[in-house]
Formats: structure tokens, C-alpha cells, sequence
């Protein structure tokens, strides 16, 4: 039983603990908002709401077909049934005192029993946040531009990543990714000015409005209620104005004069978005929007997100929003200290990273990663360092593998060990590029 496994995780580990999941031979119960992973690992999935459970049958994907299908076909008969009612109770009101009294009394009779053994339930109305980031003015072509930018703190004797030159044009959206703690938010703050690039320049464009979601909320001062935090986007926006922008993303009555430091995750994060949608920006950087959102919410982020004229920088690691929305991938790769560009959706990344993965490598045949003596480079000492390293890295993987498979039930334990087993890999793999490179050097 998985109650939300994949929080807090990065795609390496997820990835990890989906394909665990996937080969385990036992049975799972899961509860989770990672759209991605449910359209991989479950084949039937349990709706929870007041009326109680409704089971569908396949992954996410096919259960959202379903539920749409199973609200029309509700919908319908409710309609119809309510018409049938309104033409009865017309018919009863015409002829109750009439001629046809008694056709009109008998007919009385059968509708109160349809309404008292067969009526159907209104429909019910998915209470979720409306968000609309509304008509925002048009920017430059050029967006972001960065001219041998290496990010990092310049107190610091080494830097995070280097980035190669880039430009960024308008329209697109990019999802960044990486490992936990790879610098993704730095990256974030040094576009935004807050933090002082290691090396190298950030160009903004022109005519640009930044809008900045952060994950911890930190924009958000903990003693405003939620009402003071919309009007100090715009002071002179009438209450009752806020109020109505505060109601789409369901805060009403009361709830609008709660102060900002008693509310759950998933309401700052409302309160986040709301702010934003209120700024009119044209190029929006989002670090993490959906954490704590449940799935309707999701969805209508992703809706609002993919009709936004400007242009986006995402970090986040909903594979699903990513899959829906990106037309290039960022990737961080800590171990490289590099940041790698891949033009395209989440689907043509992981495609690239599959043709990388099998394609002929010039690397050791073995194990044992041993050189062909004509590929030898000309520092034998690196060389060998490198390899020492490798395997020491295979033998950490192995040692890691051995306590998943004895971790059984212990979800805290597989969780650790799982992300342990993503920076290995990482790590290997930034290995086998550094002693790929040192072999076509020599």
C-alpha cells in the first residue's frame, strides 16, 4: 500500500520506483497524483468521492475516457428524466380538475413513485480552480539569451552546472529537470537577478513581464490573509473585485480572511497561482507549480498553461504537465556539471536518451571496463583513475540493488535507496563520458 510514493522524489528516482513496481509479482494499492505514474503501473483505478467509490478499468488515461463517457451518459438520462417529470407534473396541473381527472390522478400516482424510488441525483459539478492567465502584451522574439553562463554562488570555489549559449524564443516552453539539489531553483533566481551568475551573462528581452512561481511559496508573506496578498499585486482592485478572482480558485466567505501561515500546501499554492494570474506576465519561470495540487486542479493548470500566448520556463518533475506542454528539455547532469539541450517534447528526450543508452559505445567490452590498447589516451594515469572509479561506482550499484531486493515493504528504506541508486547511476554514466572522452582525445 503506497500512499503518494512519488512525492518529494526527482525523475531518476520515480523512474526507478515505477519500473520496480512494474516487475514486482505482487499486488499494489496506490494512492497518488502523478498522472504519469498511474498511466504506466496501474490497470484499474478507484475514484473516492462523497458518493463513494466508482471503479474503472486501465490506467489513467483510459479512466479519464471513461469518466467522461460515464457524465454524459449520466447526464443525459438525468436530463431526460427531469424533462419526462416537468411533462407529467404540466400534464397532472392541465387535467387535475378536468375531464381527464382521472388520467391526471393516476398519472400523480406513478410520478411520485418514479420520485420516490427512481429518481436520479443531480450530476454532480467537479468543484475545482478556474484559472485564466487572460490577454498578456506580446514580447520580443528573443526571450532569454546567455552568453557562456555558468551557474553558482560567487562565494563559491566550484560552480553547479555550465550552460551552454542559449536563446530562447517566444512561444516556447521549456521544462527544466535534474537530481534534487542540482541547482534548478539557482538557475531560476540567477535568470530572475537574485542570484549573481558564477561566470558569464543572462539577457532578458524586450518588453518582458516575468512572473515567478516559487515552490516554497516564499513570495507569500506569512501574516497577510489571503485577501491582502491579492491586493498587493494590485492595491487598487476593489475587495469585491478580489473576492470574485479569489472564488475561481476557491476561496470564499471566510476562508479569504484566513492568514497566509495557516493554510495547507495546496491553498498557498492557490493563492501563488491566483497572484500570477493577476500579474499579466508574458513570460512566466515556475518552479514546481503543481506540488500539493490534486488531480482536477492539474488538469486545469495544464489547460491554462497550454493556451498561454508568452512563453514558460518550467521546473518540475510532473512527467505528465512535462509530456503535455514542453517543446524543449533542459537537463541538468550534476555529475558533468553541464546542462544538456534537447529540442523537443518529453517523449523525443526520452527517445534521445534511449539512443544514447544503446548505441555502440567505444567503452570496455567487460565488466571490468578494460581499454583496447589502440584507445588508449595519452594520460595513463587519468585513464586508470577513471576506470578505478567505474568500478568502484558498479560495485556501489550492485551492493544497492542487493538491499532493494531485501528492502521488501519498507517504503522509507526502498524510497532511500532508490534515490541512492539514481545518483549512482548518474554518476557512472558521467564517468563513462569523462573516460569516452579521454579514449577519442588519445
Amino acid at each position: 500500500i503506497l500512499d503518494e510514493p512519488t512525492n518529494h522524489l526527482d525523475i531518476a528516482a520515480v523512474e526507478w520506483l515505477e519500473g520496480w513496481l512494474r516487475e514486482r509479482p505482487g499486488a499494489e494499492v496506490v494512492v497518488s497524483h502523478d498522472r504519469y505514474l498511474l498511466d504506466r503501473i496501474v490497470d484499474t483505478v478507484w475514484e473516492l468521492s462523497l458518493k463513494g467509490i466508482e471503479t474503472y478499468r486501465g490506467n489513467y488515461s483510459a479512466y479519464v475516457q471513461q469518466r467522461a463517457e460515464r457524465r454524459r451518459y449520466h447526464g443525459a438520462r438525468y436530463r431526460a428524466q427531469q424533462d419526462h417529470i416537468r411533462r407529467e407534473q404540466e400534464y397532472i396541473r392541465r387535467n387535475i380538475a378536468g375531464q381527464n381527472a382521472r388520467q391526471a390522478q393516476g398519472r400523480r400516482k406513478r410520478l411520485e413513485r418514479l420520485m420516490r424510488e427512481q429518481a436520479l441525483a443531480r450530476p454532480e459539478v467537479d468543484r475545482t480552480v478556474r484559472i485564466d492567465f487572460g490577454r498578456v502584451d506580446r514580447s520580443g522574439d528573443c526571450v532569454l539569451e546567455t552568453r557562456e553562463l555558468v551557474i553558482g554562488y560567487p562565494d563559491s570555489d566550484e560552480p553547479l552546472f555550465e550552460i551552454p549559449d542559449l536563446m530562447l524564443t517566444r512561444g516556447e516552453c521549456v521544462a527544466l529537470i535534474g537530481p534534487n539539489g542540482a541547482g534548478k531553483t539557482t538557475f531560476l533566481k540567477t535568470l530572475l537577478g537574485e542570484v549573481q551568475p558564477w561566470a558569464g551573462e543572462v539577457r532578458l528581452g524586450a518588453s518582458l513581464q516575468v512572473g515567478y512561481f516559487a515552490q516554497a511559496h516564499e513570495g507569500l508573506v506569512p501574516e497577510n490573509t489571503v485577501l491582502d496578498e491579492i491586493l498587493t499585486v494590485n492595491p487598487k482592485l476593489k475587495r469585491s473585485q478580489a473576492r470574485n478572482l479569489l472564488a475561481r480558485f476557491l476561496f470564499t466567505g471566510d476562508t479569504v480572511d484566513r492568514p497566509v501561515e495557516v493554510l495547507s500546501g495546496g491553498e498557498r499554492g492557490r493563492v501563488a497561482l491566483a497572484k500570477l494570474a493577476l500579474e499579466g506576465a508574458n513570460f512566466l519561470l515556475l518552479d514546481e507549480p503543481t506540488n500539493h495540487l490534486d488531480i482536477p486542479s492539474q488538469e486545469v493548470l495544464e489547460e491554462a498553461l497550454g493556451t498561454f500566448p508568452g512563453t514558460i520556463l518550467l521546473v518540475s518533475h510532473d512527467r505528465y504537465l512535462i509530456d503535455v506542454l514542453a517543446t524543449q528539455v533542459w537537463v541538468i547532469t550534476p555529475e558533468a556539471r553541464a546542462l544538456k539541450v534537447f529540442v523537443g517534447g518529453y517523449k523525443t528526450y526520452l527517445e534521445a536518451r534511449q539512443r544514447i543508452a544503446e548505441a555502440p559505445k567505444a567503452r570496455p567490452a567487460s565488466r571490468n571496463r578494460r581499454c583496447p590498447a589502440e584507445m588508449h589516451p595519452k594520460s595513463p594515469v587519468e585513464r586508470r583513475a577513471v576506470e578505478a572509479r567505474i568500478e568502484v561506482l558498479e560495485n556501489e550499484l550492485s551492493q544497492v540493488v542487493h538491499e532493494l531486493e531485501q528492502a521488501g515493504d519498507d517504503l522509507e528504506q526502498v524510497r532511500l535507496l532508490g534515490s541512492r541508486y539514481a545518483e549512482l547511476e548518474a554518476d557512472l554514466e558521467a564517468q563513462i563520458a569523462i573516460w569516452e572522452r579521454l579514449a577519442r582525445d588519445g
